[in-house]
């Protein structure tokens, strides 16, 4: 077993041609396992953006027809926190880069120019756990952008929800006023 710096060359990105077996392949297992754990953090994301904002449409529909009166600043924030949760949700939904494409490489290694110096299976699978690892960085760009979109979701349909309770629990104070009827007698008197 060699060092692997002294066999890649220090700061190389060249596969080094000495290794052990055992280690490229967890090496290769776990960064596949973790590039399937990666992709399912978008739907994860998306499923629980759908139930946020329905809990929002149903703040928003309870405040909206209530028949008290509203504070009209709260009312318009409420209103523009809701849009603004609705423009997050669709950001959410947009599509994402999950980039894998680990055998862009292998042709190199199931059709080697020199068929001499054929490379070894741990060759091709540290090169394919090198690929996965470079997916899983691309993708975590995108993750982090839908978290980002996610924790303004939720900021605002909180500022939505209590937006509306506000500016219904300080609405004008009006006090009804009574209703007169007055009844008109147009029967004919004889």
């Amino acid at each position: 077993m060699g060092n692997d710096k002294e066999a890649a060359g220090a700061g190389d990105t060249e596969l080094p041609r000495y290794y052990d077996p055992e280690t490229v392949e967890l090496f290769y297992n776990e960064s596949k396992s973790a590039a399937d754990e990666i992709k399912a953090v978008i739907p994860s994301f998306r499923t629980n953006a759908t139930v946020v904002l329905a809990i929002a449409t149903g703040a928003a529909a309870f405040f909206g027809f209530d028949d008290a009166s509203k504070q009209p600043i709260l009312a318009y924030l409420a209103l523009g926190s809701y849009a603004a949760a609705a423009v997050a949700a669709a950001c959410i939904f947009l599509p994402k880069t999950v980039a894998y494409n680990v055998g862009r490489t292998s042709y190199d290694y199931v059709y080697p120019s020199d068929r001499n110096n054929v490379p070894a299976k741990g060759d091709l699978q540290l090169d394919y756990a090198r690929q996965w690892q470079s997916g899983i960085t691309a993708t975590a760009a995108s993750v982090k952008s839908v978290a980002s979109y996610f924790t303004w979701l939720v900021v605002l349909v909180v500022a939505a929800v209590i937006f509306a309770g506000l500016s219904v629990t300080y609405g004008p104070e009006t006090t009804p006023q009574p209703t007169e009827i007055t009844i008109k007698d147009e029967r004919q008197q004889s």
